[in-house]
């Protein structure tokens, strides 16, 4: 089972703004991150992203990634969903760099098309793959 951590409000959370998509609207990505209660390799996150005043969980489909409104789990039964993703380490040598593996189809990493979209592919663990690297930044 996945645990909301730490249970404090903003506690647990990285949030993302992007700059107007179109205008008035606000859209701000948000990583939640989970206590596992049966460790795996990495740390539980689940992806949201708010447009306004909805919120969309972000899904591992079949390949793809998908965004589904709908509220966010306080618990999260075994440590497989299409909506979990484990953060790790993208590679020893870029400490704030991260990837994300889908829990529910392994071995498939979120990364960035060409064009910037998010998409899911193959990847072996210890492969770097600079589409699938994450950075965080302090502003």
């Amino acid at each position: 089972m996945l645990v909301a951590y730490p249970e404090k409000e903003h506690g647990s959370t990285a949030v993302f703004e992007t700059s107007m998509v179109n205008p008035g609207e606000r859209v701000c990505f948000i990583l939640h991150i989970y206590k596992d209660t049966d460790p795996q390799d990495g740390i539980p996150v689940v992806f949201t992203v708010q447009v306004n005043n909805k919120m969309y969980l972000m899904f591992a489909v079949d390949g793809t990634v998908i965004f589904r409104e709908g509220d966010l789990p306080i618990n999260i039964g075994g440590t497989k969903s299409g909506h979990i993703f484990y953060q790790t380490i993208f590679s020893h040598g870029f400490s704030p760099a991260f990837k994300f593996e889908s829990s529910l189809q392994e071995g498939l990493y979120l990364a960035f098309k060409d064009d910037g979209s998010l998409c899911l592919t193959k990847m072996e663990k210890d492969t770097v793959h600079e589409k699938c690297k994450m950075l965080f930044s302090k502003n």
